[in-house]
C-alpha cells in the first residue's frame, strides 16, 4: 500500500509502505505532517493516524534515550508496518497536485448581528427596531462559534453587533426617559 504526505505545502508520494515507515522512524515525516493512503477518508496529521502514531513518536524517544546512553548496542530497527485493510476512499489526492485546506467559514449570524447593529444606530429613535435583532443574533453567533467542531470566524463581527445593538437600545431607553420626563414636567 502506498502513502502520500504533505510537507511545507508540497505533496509527496506515492511512497511504498516500508519506505514510509522508515521515513517516520528517521523523523523525515513528523506527527504534524498531513498523510493519506487509500482507504482513508481524507488527509490527517500523521500523529492522529492510529497505525502511525507509535511510529511518529519513535524518533523522538530514540533521540532522547540515545543522547545519554553509552554502549555498543545497535540502534533499534524501525517498527514494521502491519498490513491494514481499508475501505474505498471518499477523497483521493491527485499525485502532483498540492492538497487543499478549506478556509474556515464566517458565521452568517455574526454578519447579521453586525449589519443590524450598524443599522440600529441611526434607527434607534424607532423603538430599537434593529438593535434587538443585533443583540439576539450576536449572542447566537458567539454561542455557535464557541461550540462549533470546525473553525468558524466572525467573533469580532458578533461582538461589534452586540455593542452597537446594546448602544442603540440604551439610546432608545434614554430617549423614552427624556420624553416621559418632559410629559410629566409639562404643565
Amino acid at each position: 500500500m502506498n502513502w502520500y504526505y504533505a510537507k511545507h505545502g508540497k505533496q509527496e508520494g506515492p511512497i511504498p509502505e516500508q519506505v514510509f515507515c522508515e521515513m517516520l522512524a528517521r523523523g523525515e515525516v513528523m506527527p504534524e505532517d498531513l498523510v493519506w493512503r487509500e482507504g482513508m477518508r481524507g488527509w490527517s496529521p500523521a500523529g492522529e493516524v492510529a497505525e502511525l502514531a507509535s511510529r511518529s513518536e519513535a524518533p523522538h524517544r530514540e533521540r532522547t534515550v540515545g543522547a545519554g546512553s553509552v554502549g555498543t548496542s545497535s540502534p533499534p530497527s524501525p517498527p514494521e508496518c502491519p498490513e491494514v485493510e481499508g475501505v474505498s476512499p471518499v477523497e483521493q489526492p491527485v499525485p502532483g497536485r498540492p492538497y487543499s485546506i478549506t478556509p474556515p467559514v464566517t458565521s452568517g449570524l455574526a454578519i447579521a448581528s453586525m449589519v443590524c447593529g450598524i443599522i440600529s444606530l441611526p434607527l434607534c429613535w424607532i423603538w430599537a427596531a434593529a438593535g434587538i435583532p443585533a443583540v439576539i443574533c450576536g449572542h447566537m453567533a458567539l454561542k455557535a462559534i464557541k461550540h462549533s467542531e470546525t473553525p468558524v470566524e466572525g467573533r469580532g463581527m458578533a461582538i461589534a453587533g452586540l455593542v452597537t445593538g446594546y448602544l442603540a437600545i440604551l439610546i432608545q431607553f434614554i430617549f423614552i426617559g427624556v420624553m416621559v420626563f418632559f410629559v410629566v414636567m409639562s404643565p
